[in-house]
């Protein structure tokens, strides 16, 4: 029995009886005329809200689950078990008992088609299909079973002929999380009952990664305390050269900040912070200008940095540490490189001398795998200045045109990528000194990688 009550009175409003068992799921029509109830005896019943007695019984399987809804454009769903129990076995004349007939507009499109007949095996459809083609590794698909019948213990799924570790719930739905490899990938599902085998079922998902550069470069020129901090004009325009080798050589988007106060620096960071970053992009960060040293700690010079930090202007500098751990390594971008072109740096990043060149990795070869380079946890590498006196930088930015000149190089070689390792190399083999420095500046996998990726490589 199914009671109506009025929530404002609190009264029993009507009944509707007529179910054998007991009733497990109801829903009003969205115009509230109508109620349809499903339970345990397997019959989905439709009542008018004013009548006691139900319109049409449905047929229902599997404990009342599979049953009916009615949609806003009044038009009448239903399971395809239903609907057949209805067509053969009810009295047309069901219609006409005081109700639109156009509500319950029996067409083809209205209806589940998805069930097999009695004779046939399992039928297996999308509910969440996979891309044709995925710019990321990871993927989600949804897929749901229809069978007339038990099915067998055979549910397979597998993806590059691997078995997948899925199941299905007990609405016969499954959900299946899987990583590409770069190239097609071939997913497929199969099943039985005891009519046979399930229809071919698989999907070709093409994956191939894409890699979005961006750059952000603070480059301190200019100073407001010239007499301590006198220009650098070279640096500005090395540091152009370096935005327009990465836009048109490597396809970056290049943010370039030019003599940065201390609040337009941590401003801009909090931006970056703040940014969605892809599982593959890639982030180039540059700080260069002057720096100065203070019992073993290193302090950036930026753009209103008043005095020495004896006559009271530490609140103007920046301390590398505070920039490297509070900033940039919360920058939410899994693939990032760090440039250091200021003195004392190697007092807050330490690593490893760059002093003779490397070989190339094998992953250089024309059948690179960027997929499984990129497939790592969150990372940072980073080249600093092994100087140690703002003298040299107030002469010459000594990291900046080198960089730029190793990755110009390599560029020319058109090679598919430039890793890290080949990018230190063509550095050490230019034969600069002082060395610089390389290595980690947070946690990351032994695999971890920074890729430069030529426009042709990225297309």
């Amino acid at each position: 029995i199914i009671r109506l009550w009025n929530a404002k009175s609190q009264r029993e409003v009507r009944t509707y009886s007529g179910s054998k068992d007991e009733v497990t799921q109801i829903c009003f029509s969205p115009d509230g005329r109508f109620l349809a109830s499903g339970g345990k005896d397997k019959y989905v019943s439709i009542w008018s809200v004013n009548r006691n007695n139900a319109l049409v019984f449905l047929y229902s399987f599997r404990g009342g689950l599979d049953w009916l809804a009615l949609t806003p454009d009044k038009q009448y769903l239903s399971t395809t078990n239903a609907l057949n129990y209805l067509m053969e076995n009810q009295d047309k004349s069901s219609f006409k008992k005081g109700i639109d007939p156009g509500i319950f507009a029996l067409q083809s499109n209205n209806f589940n088609k998805e069930l097999p007949r009695d004779s046939e095996g399992p039928n297996i459809t999308w509910t969440q299909r996979p891309p044709a083609i995925s710019e990321t590794d990871s993927i989600a698909v949804t897929f749901k079973v229809y069978s007339n019948s038990k099915i067998n213990d055979d549910f397979t799924v597998l993806l590059n002929q691997k078995r997948l570790p899925c199941t299905l719930n007990y609405q016969f739905e499954c959900q299946c999380a899987f990583r590409l490899k770069e190239g097609k990938n071939h997913f497929a599902v199969s099943l039985s009952n005891a009519n046979g085998m399930s229809q071919p079922f698989d999907a070709i998902i093409e994956y191939s990664p894409r890699v979005q550069s961006y750059a952000l470069l603070f480059v301190g020129a200019q100073y407001q305390d010239s007499l301590i901090w006198p220009a650098k004009p070279q640096l500005e325009a090395s540091a152009k050269n370096l935005r327009l080798l990465l836009e048109k050589q490597y396809g970056y988007s290049v943010d370039l900040v030019l003599n940065p106060t201390r609040k337009m620096l941590l401003d801009k960071l909090r931006d970056y912070k703040q940014r969605s970053f892809g599982s593959n992009d890639h982030l180039l960060l540059l700080f260069a200008g002057y720096g100065i040293n203070d019992e073993g700690i290193g302090y950036m010079v930026l753009n209103d940095t008043k005095g020495n930090l004896g006559d009271g202007g530490m609140n103007t500098y920046l301390r590398y540490r505070t920039f490297i751990d509070d900033q940039v390594a919360k920058i939410n971008c899994k693939h990032q490189l760090l440039l250091m072109d200021v003195p004392y740096a190697p007092t807050s990043l330490e690593g490893d001398a760059i002093d003779q060149p490397q070989p190339p990795r094998v992953k250089l070869a024309p059948d690179i795998n960027i997929a499984e380079t990129l497939i790592v946890k969150p990372f940072g590498l980073f080249i600093s200045g092994g100087y140690q006196d703002s003298k040299a930088v107030a002469d010459n930015a000594l990291l900046l045109p080198i960089f730029t000149s190793a990755l110009e190089q390599l560029a020319r070689k058109k090679i598919p990528a430039v890793d890290f390792k080949s990018l230190t190399s063509a550095i050490a083999d230019l034969g600069i000194a002082p060395a610089f420095r390389s290595g980690l500046f947070r946690r990351h996998e032994s695999a971890a990688d920074y890729l430069f990726l030529p426009q042709a490589t990225k297309k």
